[in-house]
């Protein structure tokens, strides 16, 4: 699955590739974001937090009509969440209980490969600016993986592990400033997993928000 999705994104990152009167923008581009997990608490004394997390890399933009584009990128991403245990919430049942005290906390620190690809129509186009909605997918492939823990540790913890391929359906706004050989993008953006962060259970599909900014190059052919 994971080849497909790269060689659909080659595959549309090469479309038009010979248009005579098309721009291609290139450039670079990176995001702060927001996670959270919608993990289970299937100890029942666990929290969990989201954190704020980043992604950065290179990004292409191929106009297929004055309108239309598709676009494409290679990020870095990480995805970091904190996991919160808290046993004295039971100290209503046993409140002479030693071992009915604050837990552990425990960070997970996950980075990512992220491929997005999103197509976009502009509602608003000319010389200066370009305002448009973008939709498309993301694959994610997780490339390192870290926990740290703060606190004592409890001997029926048993630390996360995060899926390693993750797919994501994601939506955009965005708005293109342009000027003669660049263009500046803004894009508040928000996705969706359709798998799971991990196997814990079934309602583990985290999302995402996140405010995206990229500094683009024309190439006219």
């Amino acid at each position: 699955m994971k080849k497909s999705f790269i060689g659909l994104f080659c595959a549309l990152m090469a479309f038009h590739a010979n248009a005579q009167d098309k721009p291609f923008m290139f450039g670079f581009n990176a995001s702060l974001d927001w996670n959270s997990y919608a993990l289970i608490d299937d100890l029942g004394v666990t929290d969990f937090q989201g954190t704020l997390n980043y992604s950065s890399g290179i990004t292409v933009r191929k106009y297929l009509s004055p309108r239309l584009t598709v676009s494409g990128a290679l990020n870095y991403a990480t995805r970091n969440f904190r996991e919160y245990l808290d046993y004295s919430k039971f100290r209503f049942l046993e409140p002479i209980d030693p071992s009915l005290i604050e837990g552990p906390t425990y960070t997970y620190k996950n980075g990512f490969i992220d491929i997005p690809v999103t197509v976009a129509y502009s509602i608003v186009s000319n010389d200066k600016l370009e305002i448009f909605p973008s939709a498309g997918i993301v694959n994610s492939v997780l490339i390192h993986e870290k926990m740290e823990r703060a606190g004592e540790e409890s001997p029926e913890h048993r630390p996360l592990k995060y899926n390693r391929y993750l797919i994501a359906t994601q939506i955009g706004f965005g708005l293109l400033f342009k000027q003669e050989t660049f263009g500046i993008l803004i894009e508040p953006q928000a996705r969706v997993y359709a798998t799971q962060a991990h196997n814990r259970g079934p309602e583990q599909n985290p999302f995402q928000l996140g405010l995206s900014a990229s500094f683009l190059w024309w190439k006219q052919k």
